[in-house]
Parts: C-alpha cells; sequence; structure tokens
C-alpha cells in the first residue's frame, strides 16, 4: 500500500512540473495586438460615419439646387423671371423638415440674346459649405 501511494504522489508532481499553460507575457501580448487592430477598426468606422454624414448633406444640398433649378427653369418658360417670383416661388421649400439649415440663393443675369445665366447657389452648416450649379436658359 505504501507504494501506491509513493506511485500516486510521484503521478501527481510529475503532472504539476508539466508546462503546459499560458504565461502572462503571451497573455500582455494578445492583448496588445488586440487593442492596436480595434483602435484602427474603430478608426475606420469613425471616419465612415464622418464621410456618410457629410455625402447625405451634399446630396441634400444637391436635390435642393436641382429642384430650384427646375423650378427656375419651368418659370422662365412659362412667364419669365422676375425678381418677385423668385421671392415667393422658393418659399414653399424652406418649410420643409428635410432643407431645415440650407439657404438657397439665385443669381439671374443676362447672358447673350435670349439666354439667361442662372446660378443656384445652397448654403449649409452656417454658410461653411456650399454647392453651386450653374447652367443657361432660353426662352423656347
Amino acid at each position: 500500500m505504501i507504494e501506491r501511494e509513493v506511485i500516486m504522489m510521484s503521478w501527481n508532481t510529475s503532472y504539476l512540473k508539466k508546462e503546459e499553460g499560458i504565461t502572462l507575457i503571451e497573455i500582455l501580448i494578445g492583448i496588445i495586438i488586440l487593442a492596436i487592430i480595434l483602435t484602427s477598426v474603430i478608426g475606420f468606422f469613425t471616419n465612415s460615419t464622418k464621410i456618410t454624414g457629410q455625402a447625405k448633406d451634399r446630396r441634400r444640398a444637391l436635390q435642393l439646387a436641382r429642384s430650384v433649378m427646375e423650378d427656375m427653369r419651368s418659370a422662365f418658360y412659362q412667364e419669365g423671371i422676375s425678381i418677385s417670383d423668385r421671392q415667393t416661388h422658393f418659399n414653399n421649400w424652406e418649410n420643409n423638415e428635410d432643407y431645415k439649415g440650407y439657404t438657397c440663393r439665385v443669381n439671374i443675369a443676362d447672358y447673350k440674346e435670349d439666354l439667361k445665366e442662372v446660378i443656384v447657389t445652397v448654403y449649409w452648416d452656417n454658410k461653411n459649405k456650399n454647392l453651386k450649379l450653374k447652367t443657361l436658359i432660353t426662352k423656347r
């Protein structure tokens, strides 16, 4: 029976002497690598969110500018353009919830005979950013 206990004890001690496991250094290296990867991924998502927001603002400004440009073209074809027409004509989009924070400016100038140059400028972000559309309009 003593032999059996000696064998059991030697077996237990040999099991404890095996070096199968992860050291603290390996764990720290893994955490550092994971932190580096997560930092770059978070930076990517932050930038993509910012760029998506900027593209959305620019798309809305372009939609507004195109809409105003088409309204100007339509008004010019129907009865000609006057300053009072422009003022009342564009009030309909200012109360639209989609275009809050956007302002629109229209410049009309004589270009050549029967041609008008129309420049629609849309401002947003407290006039820090803008988008311009320019075209020539003629009567039919």
